[in-house]
């Protein structure tokens, strides 16, 4: 028997309809839905819902569906039975040591609700892997949206137009919120606007160490800003003979000179300004220590300075 063209397309038209549907919030029969995806067998179609599954004759469908108030975007749901979340394998790769960073920063302060994690109609992750990774581990309510109008080729667009925030940008919010130290750290990057913050946060530390962690949740140690100035000058000083003395690594292995017994930052000048080839490019701290020592220590036989 041959099936008319007018059968075809209502069927077409019916199938698209339902396509709009999946991924959306729907209201019927006076209660809320989120449809995730529809299944079609003989006579029937099959909603598969988060309360369930609907299911209608083919015959009835499109006169169901009208009937259907159908929301533009899907409403936020939260659930601790992980299972139900797929992976896609061209996603990148989870990275345990980023989940285990989340954790910390979750357990110290969740704002899970805040970042719901976004799947597509088969509640495959397309973004937040690794927050779902976390709130497993903390066993925590993961929120999340569905979206049937996203996919897998939508996660390197949605990674690469995120912009994560930078010292700097923490920096200036702490300052602004009047975080203790934070003023004082903000003056400093200022009065050295070349050397990066990462940099400044070794030289006014009194530990020597970026910690960025802390950063981040609003702390930082300011302790050793009037020492940070006179290296910061210094560091300033050695720009013109060395194109990478703004580094954290330099920062680090000259904040060390400073402290070391017997130092002299006037005769690691005089070296520098007898021997500027001798500034060479480094690729760890090690390289960095060996060769101001070689610098500073060059020629001298008594007062040999030690790290």
């Amino acid at each position: 028997m041959e099936v008319s063209n007018t059968i075809i397309t209502q069927i077409m038209n019916t199938v698209r309809n339902i396509e709009q549907v999946v991924g959306k919030s729907i209201q019927y029969d006076g209660q809320n839905f989120n449809v995730s995806h529809y299944s079609l067998d003989g006579m029937m179609v099959t909603l598969h819902t988060n309360k369930g599954s609907k299911s209608f004759l083919k015959s009835n469908l499109e006169s169901e569906l009208a009937k259907m108030q159908v929301g533009e975007k899907s409403l936020m749901q939260s659930t601790t039975e992980y299972e139900i979340f797929g992976m896609i394998e061209s996603n990148r790769n989870v990275d345990m040591r980023h989940v285990k960073k989340l954790s910390r920063a979750i357990s110290n302060n969740n704002l899970l609700h805040l970042n719901p994690i976004i799947v597509d109609g088969f509640r495959r992750v397309i973004d937040g892997q690794h927050r779902l990774e976390a709130a497993k581990l903390l066993k925590l309510p993961i929120y999340y949206i569905i979206d049937n109008g996203v996919g897998k080729t939508d996660i390197a667009a949605l990674n690469s137009n995120k912009k994560n925030w930078s010292l700097d940008d923490y920096v200036k919010f702490h300052t602004k919120e009047g975080k203790p130290g934070f003023k004082e750290l903000s003056n400093f990057v200022n009065l050295y606007p070349g050397i990066p913050v990462s940099s400044a946060l070794v030289l006014v530390s009194a530990g020597g160490k970026r910690d960025t962690s802390a950063i981040r949740e609003g702390r930082v140690d300011v302790s050793n800003i009037d020492q940070g100035e006179e290296i910061a000058e210094f560091l300033m000083w050695l720009k013109q003979y060395y194109e990478r003395a703004y580094s954290e690594s330099v920062a680090q292995v000259v904040k060390l000179m400073f402290n070391a017994e017997g130092f002299e930052v006037e005769l690691l000048k005089k070296k520098i300004e007898d021997q500027p080839r001798s500034l060479v490019k480094c690729i760890n701290r090690k390289q960095y220590r060996e060769m101001f020592l070689d610098i500073y220590n060059y020629k001298l036989s008594v007062n040999r300075l030690t790290l």
